[in-house]
């Protein structure tokens, strides 16, 4: 009796393995077919719509030697970024020498102030290696015409415009490429100094320039992406 239920024991083991086995591997290989993300594995395609979102543009009236503070949140234009990504942040600092008083005589001309800035991310999610950093500009001669430089934080990581296509991925595989949508949200401040930089006359000695007037304006390059399967792989 013994050993018919043996006998009984190893059929029924043998049968639920020839049929448990086939059924395993299916479905390793749909496991496969969706990916690690979920979806189909395949060929995508990512069309991409970019904006610029200004979050806002504050004037410094900065004094020679002296430092003003700019801060700036995107809760103020959190409508504008719902569902999309923020590809981009850029400070961008500009100035004009329209407030030096120049005298007469040989090389009595204005001169550009230096300008320079400290910016402070720890407010942000980003994906910059530090929290903080500096930049400083020179102008050279007078720019009574408005220059403007700009210090950009890359929130996505070889971040293109263009429209690309993606081959052996899943459909959020894809979508990882852009990040995630708390990228590039939070607050930015910024300090900014100035340094006159004073023309002189070799009549009557040096200008008289009391400062720099910098407009500092926070903007996001906002994408909103579409995803759609390759038609040979639909």
């Amino acid at each position: 009796m013994q050993t018919d239920r043996d006998t009984q024991i190893m059929t029924v083991c043998i049968a639920f393995f020839l049929i448990a086995f086939p059924a395993y591997f299916v479905l390793a290989s749909s496991i496969k077919d969706l990916g690690v993300l979920g979806g189909e594995v395949g060929t995508y395609e990512v069309m991409v719509n970019e904006t610029v979102v200004e979050v806002g543009s504050i004037e410094l009236s900065i004094g020679d030697g002296d430092s003003a503070d700019a801060s700036f949140n995107t809760d103020a234009v959190k409508d504008q970024l719902s569902g999309k990504h923020v590809a981009v942040a850029r400070l961008v600092y500009s100035w004009a020498e329209t407030n030096e008083d120049t005298q007469t005589g040989p090389g009595g001309g204005a001169q550009c102030d230096e300008v320079s800035a400290d910016y402070d991310l720890s407010g942000a999610t980003h994906n910059e290696s530090s929290d903080t950093g500096s930049e400083s500009w020179t102008e050279n001669g007078n720019c009574a015409s408005e220059v403007s430089h700009a210090i950009e934080f890359m929130m996505i990581d070889n971040y293109s415009s263009n429209n690309t296509t993606y081959e052996n991925m899943t459909e959020e595989q894809v979508l990882s490429k852009y990040g995630n949508m708390e990228l590039g949200l939070g607050s930015f401040m910024t300090t900014v100094s100035v340094t006159a930089d004073k023309g002189s006359s070799l009549v009557f000695g040096d200008n008289d320039d009391p400062g720099e007037d910098v407009t500092v304006t926070l903007e996001l390059v906002v994408i909103s992406v579409t995803i759609e399967k390759s038609e040979s792989n639909a």
